[in-house]
Parts: structure tokens; sequence; C-alpha cells
């Protein structure tokens, strides 16, 4: 009769069937080489195999082989759901959800952050992560984003970021129900796809450092977001409604990069920056516009913005603004071209850090502006 697995064993066995070594099993479990070597040779004896190719061609969960150890899966994870983070010293206090499967409660469950067997964490991907908790200590704030504990950086020595942490909430209070939406996007694909190579970190930041959160999520779903369907073109010429109206400040077009949503169809943009690049301080652009526009204009400008940041109401500006034209006149065609200098860098390389913003002031402030652009070109100058 073959001899039952232990916890540990069975994590072992789980991580050589994904194709791991022992130096990244022992790094993945916080455990030394020669324990994982231990395991595995425990493992050999228990399941009556010699080597590690034996033990794949026997127990892969490719194989049909009915003999093969399966993990004991509840099929619900019930909420409220409580996770008690450990002790990631000197950083913070952390918790990792691994894909697809959670231990929790000394049982394996459905984890509510489903990736497929077989796939894994890719560059240019986004999820949206909604989540309502209680922690039960006071935290100065909490973060999530992705990391690969298989593949290590040289800078952080034992994992990989995968993402930007991004903050859920700030000063949060003890016992108190807090709701957040944060959309993290993978900036780096991960090393393999075991689960250890894919996981979803909530880091805590308690105000009294040695106090352990634990965190009792009502809700906590994490949807990877569909990719957006593409035209092929950007018609010329481009008719744009400014359609943002601030008083006394005018009205306001934002012009994202790479992506453009034109008639409710997402079309390559004029401005280009490149998937992963930022605006960066230092950097110069050359604007040159033709166009004709619907109404009176008593002055046109354009400013690159980052919206993820607040500094002035509900953005930070990161060049001046600059004259596109003064007294412009409707139903007028007018060409002009101007170069916006970059003061400070954008704080990330989402689309909504990095915008082209134009900003019209008509004669009749209340007055809709449409303008009709038989060009538009945004070029970053070499110097």
């Amino acid at each position: 009769m073959q001899e039952s697995l232990t916890g540990r064993e069975q994590e072992v066995l789980n991580l050589l069937l994904d194709g791991a070594v022992p130096k990244e099993i022992a790094f993945s479990l916080n455990i030394s080489y020669d324990t994982v070597l231990t395991h595995q040779k425990s493992l050999y004896r228990k399941l009556e195999v010699h080597s590690i190719n034996e033990l794949i061609g026997k127990y892969s969960p490719d194989n049909s082989d009915e003999q093969a150890p399966k993990l004991q899966i509840r099929k619900i994870l019930t909420f409220p759901l409580t996770v008690t983070f450990f002790d990631n010293s000197p950083w913070n206090w952390e918790y990792r959800f691994e894909p697809d499967l959670l231990f929790n409660d000394d049982e394996w469950k459905p984890s509510p952050f489903k990736l497929g067997k077989g796939n894994k964490l890719t560059k240019g991907d986004e999820y949206i992560i909604e989540v309502t908790y209680m922690s039960n200590v006071d935290l100065d704030f909490m973060t999530t984003g992705f990391a690969d504990n298989v593949a290590y950086s040289e800078d952080l020595s034992y994992w990989t970021a995968l993402s930007e942490h991004e903050r859920i909430n700030e000063n949060i209070k003890a016992n108190t129900k807090y709701s957040a939406s944060i959309k993290v996007r993978i900036d780096k694909s991960s090393s393999i796809s075991i689960p250890e190579a894919n996981l979803l970190h909530f880091n805590a930041f308690p105000c009294e450092k040695t106090q352990q959160p634990s965190v009792t999520f009502e809700k906590l779903e994490i949807t990877l977001v569909p990719k957006i369907q593409i035209d092929d073109a950007l018609p010329q010429p481009l008719c744009i409604t400014f359609n943002v109206y601030e008083p006394p400040f005018g009205w306001h077009y934002k012009i994202t990069p790479d992506l453009f949503l034109y008639d409710n169809k997402y079309r390559p943009s004029p401005f280009k920056l490149g998937k992963g690049n930022i605006i960066t301080e230092g950097d110069s652009y050359l604007l040159n516009f033709t166009y004709t526009p619907n109404i009176d204009i008593f002055h046109m400008e354009a400013v690159f913005v980052d919206n993820t940041i607040e500094e002035q109401n509900n953005y930070t500006p990161l060049t001046a603004y600059k004259v596109l034209g003064k007294n412009i006149k409707a139903n007028t065609r007018y060409s002009t071209t101007l170069r916006l200098y970059v003061y400070k860098s954008s704080s990330k390389s989402v689309p909504e850090a990095n915008i082209l913003e134009l900003v019209v002031n008509p004669h009749e402030e209340a007055s809709q502006p449409i303008l009709l652009f038989d060009n538009i070109e945004i070029v970053k100058v070499k110097i």
C-alpha cells in the first residue's frame, strides 16, 4: 500500500512536476536546499521511482495513470475570507495568493486569482482587482501587485516584481470596512508557469510595525482585462469633439499614447510612445497641427499631463502650457507648429499618466468646440 505524502512533500512534488529544480523549490518554499533533497528522496521512496524523469513520466498531470497522487480540493472558497499576513521584515507584512489553488484553513480551495494551468502572467496584460475588506489593526496603507518568486532580481535578491505595487487604500482604521478597485498592469512576464512564479502579493504596513495584520475579505475579484480590438486606421481628416468643459479653464480633449479611442473604436494614436515607455524629464516633442474649428476661439493650448497623481485639482502638468493659436476664426483652416519641453517625468507607464491634453477657450464659453484636423503629428525630437 502506497504511503501517504505529507503536506510539504506534496508541495515539493507539485513543483517538481511543474519543472522546478531543487534550488528554485528551496527559494519558493523558504527551506534549505538540503531539505528539498531530503523531501525528494522521500518522494522517490514513497512513489516507488528512482529518478526525476521516472517521477514526471509516471505522475505528471498530463499522464493518465490513475495512481498519480491528486490534491483533494474543496469546490468552494467561502466569503468572508480571512487571511493572516506573515512577517516580511524589514519591509512589511505580506500575503501571497497563488493562481488557481489556495491553501486556506488547512484545505486546498479554488483561488480567486484565476490563471489557468500552463498559463503565466504576461507583459502587457492588465488586471482589475476589486476588494471589500476589513483589517484587524490600523494600517498606514495596503498595496497589491504581482511578483515572481522563482526569478531573482539583483536588487531584490529573492524575487522579481512583475508589476508596480498599487496602493489600495491609505489611513486604514481597524475594524472598518473599505472597498477599492485597482488596475494593475504586468510590466514583465513571469519566468515559468508554476504558481510560485505567478503570485499576487498583498502588502500591509501597520501603524504599529510589530502588529500582525489579518484582513477579512468580503469581496476579492481578480479579472483579466480583455484585449482591446484595434481598428487598422485612424481616419483623415479627423473630427474631434471637445467633450469636457471645466469653467473657467475651457474645453478639454485628451490624446492618449499608442491607442486612441475615436468613434467608439480603438485606433492607433497619432501620439506614439511605445509600451512600457513614459514621458521623461528632458525630452522634447514637436507638434504639427492643421485644423479647422467650427466656432470662434479665443485661444488654444497644448500640455502633457499625468492624470494619476494629483497636484492641481486632478492632474499634474509635465510641461508648460504652450499656445497653439489665438483669435482663431470659425471655418478657417490653420497650421501651427510648437515644441513642448518635458520638465517632469510621468509617474508610470500607463496611458493615463502620459496624456497630451488640448485646451480650447471659445469666445462663447458654453459653445462646444469641434475641430477638423487634416494633420496631427506628435514627434519626439532627438537632442
